[in-house]
């Protein structure tokens, strides 16, 4: 809430991150987030002497984690792209804009981590 500008917009990547925790699609699939690695941001638009300052970048990164659904658990890494823009208002720089470019699934496994007997995960995909 503090990074955001305005309750609509905070609302919306609220439900984005929610429909993406909770796999509609997948029977109700719940998510656990194991790890987040940052690959890569670049400045995409600079408009720095507009009323007011704002420019736009873009992000990618990758998440780890763990599926839960159909009485069973496995892990599952995805790769996300977005684009973000910053824009300075009176309680300072804030993201006014984001928008999902990309998703898609790197890897996956059958291993159910939640097992006392499972095989640890395995080392995160790396591309």
């Amino acid at each position: 809430a503090q990074s955001l500008a305005g309750r609509e917009l905070l609302e919306r990547v609220y439900a984005e991150v929610y429909a993406g925790l909770v796999l509609a699609e997948e029977g109700g699939a719940v998510s656990s987030v194991k790890d987040v690695r940052h690959k890569s941001t670049s400045i995409a638009e600079r408009a720095l002497d507009a009323d007011p300052p704002r420019f736009a970048l873009r992000a990618r990164w990758e998440v780890d984690g763990i599926v839960r659904h159909f009485g069973h658990a496995h892990w599952r890494t995805n790769g996300y792209d977005a684009r973000y823009e910053l824009a300075r208002t009176e309680a300072g720089w804030r993201i006014v804009a984001s928008e999902i470019l990309g998703s898609e699934r790197l890897a996956a496994g059958t291993n159910d981590p939640s097992r006392a007997d499972a095989e640890p995960l395995p080392e995160p995909a790396r591309r």
